[in-house]
């Protein structure tokens, strides 16, 4: 009776790794205003055409404009300040940032966060899209 081979182990000793285990994404932080000047729809709908934009190059966009709906469903309520907090936390994440035109006080701290963290701050998809590449290195 004959017995069938051993199976091979997917990722072997001797193997070299794989060049794709050490890519992502890169991480924009997309920040504008919500509320402080314009109006709160259109603003939305305008990171949320950037952040569509940056997915469609290879980018990985966060978008803190999406809180406003998880506000909208939550039955806590959160403070202007829980949402600062959110944003740092997701800033320290990002590899750079993204700053739309317009008044915004949230977003001229997140501003300030990003390059004191030592991220590069754009302020045209056009710049980004010259300076970065939508892949990086681990």
């Amino acid at each position: 009776m004959q017995l069938l081979p051993e199976p091979k182990p997917f990722i072997r000793d001797d193997d070299p790794p794989s060049p794709a285990l050490f890519l992502r994404r890169t991480r924009v932080y997309v920040a504008g205003p919500i509320t402080s000047s314009g109006t709160m729809t259109l603003n939305i709908r305008r990171a949320l055409h950037v952040g569509t934009t940056l997915l469609h190059r290879g980018f990985a966009p966060y978008i803190p404009h999406l809180t406003c709906f998880w506000e909208i469903v939550s039955p806590v309520e959160f403070t202007y300040a829980d949402w600062m907090a959110l944003d740092r936390e997701f800033l320290g994440a990002c590899d750079v940032m993204l700053r739309l035109d317009g008044f915004s006080k949230g977003a001229e701290e997140e501003e300030q966060v990003a390059l004191n963290l030592g991220r590069p701050v754009y302020y045209s998809l056009d710049t980004l899209f010259a300076c970065e590449r939508p892949v990086r290195g681990l």
